[in-house]
């Protein structure tokens, strides 16, 4: 069961934008200081206004790198978008500041405060962020200051992007991102199994093979969507790029036979649970294996190899293959499956790749499961990311 609180979703952007955006305030303004160029500052601060206002498709660091980093940002660690949000909102006080300065006739003050764009920046890259040393007890006040300062809340909103100032251009994920979360729901199933099995006197053998015939329906609708709709595109594109997966695939069919052998007697299961639970290791050892390889060779292989609309016509074709199956279990098992970022992004590819009909039919399944405030705020009112 969910835990239904306002962080069942949440926006996130890859760690690697994040470091190119520090690198980005860090060489304008470094440039600024030996140019002893006031418009460069005031130039940084227009383009770091814009993307708090507008969003992240309005940060110009991120439109450049975005194409060239594509291949890294499947798999990429991310960060929650209103805390960096709230450390842009300090460049942009400090740069608005220097401006201001500057325009006041005071350079040197004006340079003092372009410095702490600098030092900000070069201290995060080293690993040390001055934002988010401010931030979490901000957040502390923040929570404290909702019920007893109710006249903030347009403040506090406008620092986090939400409500009215939600900024209208953001990050659309890679499509066939999708696939790669699915990765995750299964991932975090195997995970729990292999715990298990680490205490197997204390294994309840209903609930452990009530988890793997879970775990098992989920992987088979995934592998067709795979086998049937991926496999078969990607590989025009690629020339038998996903040969090596249907082989493994196949072993992985090999293994669940062997695992159901033992589920479905359960006598023999009684009588031989070490057998069975060294079984179950190889075959989570194994189905880990997989996914690992198909997230180091062929997920960064296609962004290069499909555009942003082919990936998306994918994804619909892949949401078609057996769509009962999907809304009566796998959609609900997938998300369950996946933090408050990765949800995030789950639903804005839902959302990129179907008709209003289908969306529509993927929130009967997923609306309950969120808080009534959090899906109005990013996926309600016809709300949409085209």
């Amino acid at each position: 069961m969910i835990n239904q609180n306002d962080k069942v979703i949440v926006k996130e952007i890859p760690t690697p934008l994040v470091k190119i955006n520090q690198g980005f305030f860090i060489i304008v303004t470094v440039l600024a200081l030996l140019l002893q160029s006031k418009y460069l500052v005031l130039f940084l601060f227009v383009t770091a206004i814009s993307s708090l206002l507008f969003g992240p498709q309005a940060n110009i660091a991120f439109r450049v790198a975005k194409p060239i980093l594509a291949h890294r940002l499947f798999y990429a660690p991310t960060e929650a978008i209103e805390q960096q949000r709230f450390n842009q909102l300090i460049a942009v006080t400090c740069l608005g500041l220097s401006s201001l300065f500057f325009a006041l006739s005071q350079p040197i003050i004006g340079w003092i405060w372009c410095g702490f764009v600098t030092a900000a920046g070069s201290f995060s890259l080293m690993g040390y962020c001055l934002g988010c040393a401010i931030y979490y007890p901000y957040k502390l006040w923040v929570n404290r200051s909702k019920t007893n300062f109710p006249l903030l809340l347009p403040f506090f909103d406008f620092i986090a992007g939400t409500g009215v100032f939600q900024p209208p251009f953001q990050m659309k994920p890679q499509p066939l991102m999708l696939m790669g979360l699915a990765h995750e729901s299964i991932r975090t199933a195997l995970d729990d199994i292999q715990k298990s099995l680490k205490t197997p006197s204390n294994i309840d053998l209903l609930v452990l093979t009530k988890k793997i015939n879970d775990l098992n329906r989920f992987v088979l609708h995934h592998s067709h969507q795979e086998d049937l709709i991926m496999y078969p595109y990607i590989d025009k594109k690629s020339k038998g790029l996903t040969l090596a997966f249907e082989e493994e695939h196949k072993e992985l069919h090999r293994l669940e036979v062997e695992v159901n052998l033992f589920i479905n007697d359960p006598s023999h299961l009684n009588n031989n649970k070490s057998d069975f639970f060294i079984l179950l290791e190889r075959w989570c050892v194994f189905s880990n294996k997989h996914l690992r390889s198909e997230e180091a060779v062929l997920m960064p292989k296609i962004p290069k190899l499909l555009t942003y609309k082919e990936s998306n016509q994918l994804v619909s074709n892949i949401l078609s293959e057996n769509q009962q199956e999907y809304l009566d279990f796998h959609l609900a098992y997938a998300f369950n499956g996946l933090h408050p970022g990765q949800r995030y992004n789950y639903v804005t590819i839902l959302k990129e790749a179907s008709s209003d009909t289908e969306f529509k039919l993927y929130e009967a399944v997923l609306k309950p499961l969120i808080p009534e405030k959090a899906w109005a705020a990013d996926f309600g009112s016809g709300k949409t990311y085209r």
